[in-house]
């Protein structure tokens, strides 16, 4: 009889991988097909309304992690939405009545053009740029050890509005965080470095709240740069009843890795 450890060996090695370009930043990953296990982790989440995209987020971070060949930190979040169609298109070759490999040629095809941005204002130099898929999980842990009891028990659905919306309201800082590489506050005309790498995201969130909402603006519209180009990744066109092209768009929910 086979010993155990062998088969799995064996299983483990016979499982095929996919390489893609990635197009934050032309380097080529190699990705191997998800696992039985990896899509109940998925199906298997705690389903709080407000931590949904969190929770999933997360193990989708960790599934590129253990799948690929290249660390979280050479990888963007906006090249998350291939890999997720890369992924999805070893188990399943069409998702929401569209090929995968459509998906993955619109995915391509979506131009990497946001830089890392410098904004100065009266009181701070923030540094700005598009997250790694490791700061992306470094965030998410934050919020999930810190949020993730809100909502959960709530039964009233006036409470469970309330519950969300504070949890919403906590994550606007953290979101906002993840997007800052350097905080250097001005005092007369003097930089004083506050050494943010250096701090714990508790740390950094700790700072960041106590900074003026007005000093944060070009952070929140460069954020909405980011998720719009995200959002250009999970839309396509389609037909309708009528025969007249419309748009699309791929909601990823915890049934998207279902075969």
């Amino acid at each position: 009889m086979s010993d155990i450890s062998n088969i799995l060996n064996k299983i483990q090695k016979i499982n095929n991988s996919k390489e893609i370009i990635l197009p934050s930043s032309g380097e080529k990953i190699s990705l191997k097909q998800i696992t039985i296990k990896q899509q109940k982790d998925i199906k298997d989440l705690p389903k709080n309304i407000t931590l949904t995209l969190v929770n999933l987020n997360k193990v989708i971070n960790e599934i590129i992690r253990t799948n690929g060949n290249l660390p979280l930190d050479r990888i963007s979040i906006l090249d998350r939405p291939l890999l997720l169609f890369v992924l999805k298109s070893q188990i399943s070759e069409t998702y929401d009545g569209i090929k995968v490999s459509d998906l993955i040629d619109n995915a391509l095809k979506v131009k990497y053009d946001i830089a890392p941005f410098t904004s100065k204002t009266t009181n701070f130099i923030f540094e700005i740029n598009t997250p790694t898929l490791k700061r992306d999980n470094e965030i998410n842990k934050y919020i999930l050890k810190n949020f993730d009891s809100q909502s959960v028990s709530v039964q009233d659905e006036n409470e469970l509005q309330i519950s969300a919306s504070k949890t919403y309201n906590n994550m606007i800082t953290s979101e906002i965080c993840k997007f800052i590489t350097d905080v250097r506050l001005l005092e007369k005309e003097e930089e004083i470095q506050t050494n943010w790498n250096k701090l714990s995201v508790d740390q950094q969130i700790r700072l960041l709240e106590e900074i003026p909402a007005s000093e944060v603006k070009d952070i929140v519209d460069y954020i909405e740069k980011v998720r719009n180009k995200e959002m250009e990744c999970f839309t396509y066109k389609a037909t309708d009843d009528k025969g007249n092209q419309i748009e699309k768009t791929i909601e990823i929910t915890f049934e998207f890795f279902n075969l």
